[in-house]
């Protein structure tokens, strides 16, 4: 009951947000836009496995929501409508030919470059963790992109099934499926590494 409650409170506070930005405040996009980067960026990782990307993908879906706020018919969540964007925005740079090739060009020496230059960075107590993120990420990557979807969204995300299935414009009975088959392939793809 609680929960509800606060989705509910969510929700009307996202609605006023919109008003106000419809009414000519700007600082009421840029508040919308502080509230939902961290939910916005995180998909955009799990999806695309990079940060460079994600912090793209993310900022593109923010472009695109400004662009269209103001023809928002409040028919879905704001949420649901930004996941919309944000997956409809990582599934295009999955498919854009630069992008495979940026992909396939980056190396471990690159990966391990980035690392020792952070300060944080300790061997000892990292390596398997990373190596466990890296293996998990390899996989969801493997995942073709109706399950990766659905998967990123369920297990990552953490999202109702109801709210998924207005995302991607599928049915349940979909929606279930696909997010068996991708956990079948998860399983099978992770095997010995968790």
């Amino acid at each position: 009951m609680v929960e509800i409650v606060q989705k509910s409170k969510i929700e009307e506070e996202d609605n006023s947000w919109i008003q106000e930005y419809r009414a000519g405040n700007k600082d009421a996009f840029n508040w919308l836009v502080l509230k939902h980067k961290k939910l916005i960026f995180n998909i955009c990782f799990r999806f695309l496995g990079s940060y460079d990307d994600a912090n793209d993908c993310a900022q593109d879906t923010f472009v695109k929501m400004y662009h269209s706020l103001k023809k928002f018919k409040r028919e879905a969540k704001l949420t649901t409508w930004l996941y919309t964007i944000a997956i409809n925005t990582c599934k295009n740079r999955v498919a854009s030919k630069e992008y495979r090739q940026k992909k396939q060009s980056r190396t471990l020496d690159s990966v391990l470059e980035e690392r020792l230059g952070d300060s944080s960075f300790h061997p000892e107590r990292d390596m398997q963790r990373k190596k466990q993120q890296e293996r998990i990420q390899y996989c969801l990557d493997k995942l073709p992109e109706k399950y990766r979807s659905v998967t990123v969204l369920r297990d990552i995300d953490g999202l109702p099934y109801t709210e998924i299935t207005q995302i991607i414009h599928k049915n349940l009975g979909t929606v279930k499926s696909r997010l068996a088959r991708a956990r079948q392939q998860l399983r099978k793809c992770l095997q010995g590494v968790i």
